[in-house]
C-alpha cells in the first residue's frame, strides 16, 4: 500500500469522505503523470481558480468551497484518465483482442495455435526455443484469419522463462 490515510492526522475540519476523495485526486494524478507519461499534466486552471466562480477555489475557512473544488478536480481528472485510456491507448480495442485469445472467442486461432504448438511443447525444455514459438504464433494467426488491428497484432509475442531447465 503506496498511499493512504491516517485518520488521526486529518485536520479537524476536513472529514473523512473529502479526505479519501483527495487521496483518490492525488492518485489520479499520480497516473496521469507515470502511467499515461503525461509528467507536466496539471489539473486545468479554471478547476481551482476562485476569480472564476464563487462556489470553488481554496479560501481560509471555506470548508465547502474546498469540497466543491476537489469534487470538480476529482471529474476533471477522471474524464481524463477514461478520454486517454479509451481514445489513445484504445481501451476497447485491446479488451476486444482479449476477449478474443485470451477467453478463446476466436476458436479458429485457439486451434490452430493448440495444434501447431502441442509437439513443440512435447519436447524436454532445453529443446524449446523462442524463435519457434514464434514461428507458431505467426502461423497460427496467417490460418486463422484473426482480424485484429495491427497495433494489437505488433503486442503479441512469445516469452520463455529464462530459470528453464537447461
Amino acid at each position: 500500500k503506496r498511499y493512504g490515510l491516517r485518520g488521526e492526522m486529518l485536520p479537524s475540519f476536513l472529514g473523512p469522505e473529502t479526505a479519501q476523495e483527495m487521496l483518490g485526486l492525488g492518485k489520479g494524478i499520480n497516473f496521469i503523470r507515470r502511467c499515461l507519461g503525461e509528467a507536466h499534466w496539471v489539473v486545468p486552471p479554471y478547476i481551482v481558480d476562485s476569480s472564476s466562480s464563487e462556489s470553488l477555489g481554496f479560501r481560509y475557512g471555506h470548508v465547502e468551497t474546498l469540497r466543491s473544488t476537489v469534487r470538480c478536480a476529482s471529474a476533471a481528472v477522471n474524464d481524463h484518465i477514461v478520454k486517454e485510456l479509451l481514445d489513445t491507448h484504445m481501451l476497447l480495442d485491446h479488451l476486444r483482442a482479449l476477449k478474443k485469445f485470451v477467453l478463446l472467442s476466436q476458436g479458429d486461432f485457439v486451434s490452430a495455435l493448440l495444434h501447431g504448438i502441442g509437439p513443440e511443447l512435447s519436447k524436454p525444455a532445453a529443446y524449446v526455443y523462442r524463435h519457434n514459438l514464434t514461428a507458431i504464433l505467426d502461423s497460427a494467426l496467417r490460418d486463422a484469419g484473426a482480424s485484429l488491428p495491427t497495433f494489437v497484432i505488433d503486442r503479441l509475442g512469445v516469452g520463455l522463462d529464462e530459470s528453464r531447465a537447461r
